[in-house]
């Protein structure tokens, strides 16, 4: 193959992103590179050839955990480190596109202990920490306005197309062995929607259940990791997310079978409702109004699926 990094990194690798072109550049807790002292920080060539000029000057001092890119090719890197080089950096730090220190990007103490980092349609940085959500201007101060309304233990956020987060949150113990995670959803504001986070619960013997979250044009989103239910029915590690944060007015149901895939459309009353959609169905968590004299039976085939639950 035309990649070929050779002994590559004497340790873990934790994160991954693209870099320049065909290159990439890799986070963790290694401290050699093709057998060269090179550490917590490389960026491979296309080739597969240790790019000994990137960061060559300013390397962190403790491991990388996570790498987020902007589209200045402007480099976000979290990590256990404390320093940037020589410069002080307490686990959070912007790389210039050739990987030594912005000094332009100064972040507070608490952005330190990141676990997840995104880039909100502002190009803003939203730092997830264990205990909360900040939001970080161009010159790496906080936003005071920004103020989500979270609490318990978070570990994954997506940022989705219309500029919402979806946060991985608060834990629940259900039995001897399993728990459960609440995906919490807040708008651009921080202000939480109540009724998502009460529908959308994964159930899960491990933690944090999400481990890779890909969202969708639509607003929607598609998760994966180790659950075994979400949003009340079974879903074996990859499950769709439909995020709707707005009153629908109508109350029509109806199935139809696109490209192969059985799709239910379904008009909801509630504020704030979610739903999982896959071959077949329509998951709990959606409210639907039944009116008099409506007819909100099931057209086109079913396929011994469930039908979403129905207010009386």
């Amino acid at each position: 193959l035309a990649f070929d990094p050779g002994s590559g990194c004497s340790g873990f690798v934790n994160d991954m992103v693209p870099s320049g072109t065909n290159g990439v550049l890799v986070g963790g807790n290694f401290l050699s590179v093709q057998q060269r002292d090179w550490r917590y920080l490389a960026r491979f060539d296309a080739s597969g050839r240790l790019d000994t000029n990137y960061s060559a000057q300013a390397r962190p001092n403790g491991s990388v955990t996570h790498i987020l890119t902007t589209s200045s090719n402007a480099v976000f890197v979290a990590g256990r480190f404390t320093k940037i080089g020589t410069t002080p950096r307490p686990g959070l730090a912007r790389l210039q596109p050739d990987g030594n220190l912005d000094p332009t990007f100064s972040p507070p103490p608490e952005a330190a202990a990141a676990v997840d980092l995104d880039l909100d349609l502002d190009g803003a940085l939203v730092v997830t920490r264990a205990d909360g959500l900040l939001r970080l201007q161009a010159n790496g101060s906080r936003d005071a306005t920004f103020n989500p309304e979270l609490s318990g233990t978070l570990s994954c956020l997506t940022v989705l197309a219309d500029g919402r987060y979806v946060v991985q949150g608060p834990v629940t113990a259900i039995g001897p062995a399993m728990v459960a995670h609440v995906l919490a959803l807040a708008r651009r504001d921080g202000t939480l929607v109540p009724e998502f986070q009460s529908n959308a619960v994964l159930r899960t013997y491990y933690s944090p259940p999400v481990r890779a979250a890909a969202p969708e044009p639509g607003g929607h989103l598609v998760i994966a990791g180790y659950f075994t239910g979400a949003g009340g029915l079974e879903r074996a590690r990859v499950a769709r997310i439909l995020v709707r944060d707005e009153p629908q007015p109508l109350s029509i149901f109806s199935c139809s079978n696109e490209n192969g895939r059985f799709v239910v459309d379904v008009a909801a009353r509630a504020v704030g409702s979610v739903g999982l959609v896959d071959e077949g169905a329509l998951c709990a968590g959606l409210e639907v109004a039944r009116l008099p004299g409506e007819d909100l039976g099931v057209r086109g085939p079913r396929k011994g699926r469930r039908q979403p639950p129905l207010l009386e």
